[in-house]
C-alpha cells in the first residue's frame, strides 16, 4: 500500500494502487449515497458499522447496485467520503465494497470557502494518477462540486444509490465504450471474480456470448460454451467460485492441474515433433494459472 502525497498541504493518503491506464474509476461517497444521510455523526468504531450494516450503513440494495455497476463498467472505487479521514482502515472498505477500493482521494485544506472542496479533491487526484480519465462520481451534496462540474450524478440522500440510476448509468456509458471482441471477452471474464452468488446465471450468459463473439459461432465453439458455467464448486475443504464444467460441476482449475505431468499426446507430438515433456509442461502450468485467477475463494 502507498500514501498519496500531493504537495506540503495535503497530508498523506493510504492508497491500495494506482489506477491502470484509462481505468474506469467510480468517485463514491458514502453517507446519502451508500445509505440514507444518517441524524448522528459518523461512527466511532468499525465494530459498530458492522453492526449496523444492512439496516444503518451500507443497505444491501446499494451494495448490490454498485457491485453491479463496477462489474459492468469494469471500474474501481475511489473513495471520498469523509470516512475516510475518521481513522478507518482503507482494506476497512474492502471488507465491504468487495475489494473494489484501490484509493482515496486527499483531503485539502480549505482555509476559506468549503464549497466544492470534494471536486477540488477529486481534480487533485486525478491530476496525479491519470493523464486520461475516465470516471462518474456518486455523491448527495451538489454544494461539494463547482457548478457544472463533469461526470456527476446525485442521488436523495433520503434513498442512496438506487437500481434505477444504476441501470442508467450503465446504459449511459457501456452504449459510449467501444471495443473489440477480445478486449470484451477478457473484460467479462476479468469481473468473474467481482460477481456475487445472486449473479452467476448473468455472467455465465455474458461469458458464454463473449465465447461465441470472439470465437465466432461455429460447432467447436458452440459446443465450448455449452459446457461451460459461472458457478461455485468445491475443492477440498474450500469453496470457490469462477469457470466449471455445467454437468461434472468441477472448475477448470482443477481439471487442468489434475492434467498437469500428464505425457504429451499423439496428436501433439506429430503436429510438433520436437516438443519436449518440459515444454508441454510449460503450457499446462501457465493453464492452470490463468484459470486460478479467474476464481475467488469464498
Amino acid at each position: 500500500m502507498t500514501k498519496d502525497t500531493l504537495n506540503p498541504f495535503i497530508p498523506p493518503t493510504p492508497q491500495i494502487r494506482p489506477p491502470h491506464h484509462e481505468e474506469m474509476l467510480v468517485f463514491l461517497d458514502f453517507d446519502g449515497v451508500m445509505h440514507p444521510t444518517p441524524n448522528e455523526a459518523i461512527p466511532q468504531s468499525w465494530e459498530q458499522v458492522e453492526y449496523y450494516i444492512g439496516q444503518r450503513y451500507f443497505l444491501s440494495e446499494a451494495l448490490e447496485s454498485l457491485q453491479l455497476l463496477c462489474s459492468e463498467l469494469n471500474a474501481s472505487i475511489i473513495v471520498t467520503s469523509s470516512w475516510r479521514n475518521k481513522g478507518f482502515d482503507i482494506h476497512d472498505f474492502n471488507k465491504i465494497l468487495g475489494g473494489l477500493v484501490i484509493g482515496q482521494t486527499p483531503e485539502l485544506i480549505h482555509q476559506v470557502d468549503q464549497r466544492g472542496s470534494r471536486g477540488f479533491e477529486i481534480k487533485a487526484y486525478l491530476e496525479k494518477h491519470c493523464q486520461n480519465p475516465r470516471f462518474l462520481i456518486l455523491d448527495d451534496k451538489e454544494m461539494n462540486f463547482e457548478p457544472g462540474f463533469p461526470h456527476l450524478y446525485l442521488t436523495d440522500p433520503a434513498i442512496g444509490l438506487t437500481a434505477k440510476l444504476t441501470g442508467h448509468l450503465i446504459d449511459q456509458y457501456t452504449i459510449n465504450i467501444t471495443t473489440n471482441d477480445n478486449n470484451q471477452l477478457c473484460r467479462v471474464l476479468q469481473n468473474i471474480i467481482r460477481i456475487s452468488g445472486n449473479d452467476f446465471s448473468i455472467a455465465t450468459n455474458k461469458m458464454q456470448k463473449a465465447i461465441l463473439d470472439y470465437g465466432s459461432e461455429t460447432p467447436d465453439n458452440i459446443a465450448c460454451a455449452d459446457q461451460l458455467e459461472v458457478a461455485a464448486y468445491q475443492e477440498l475443504d474450500r469453496t470457490y467460485h469462477g469457470i466449471r464444467l455445467s454437468h461434472l460441476g468441477v472448475g477448470l482449475s482443477t481439471l487442468i492441474n489434475a492434467a498437469e505431468g500428464c505425457p504429451i499426446p499423439d496428436q501433439l507430438k506429430n503436429q510438433f515433433p520436437t516438443i519436449s515433456q518440459a515444454e508441454w509442461d510449460a503450457v499446462l502450468r501457465l493453464c492452470t494459472l490463468l484459470v486460478t485467477a479467474l476464481e475467488l475463494e469464498q
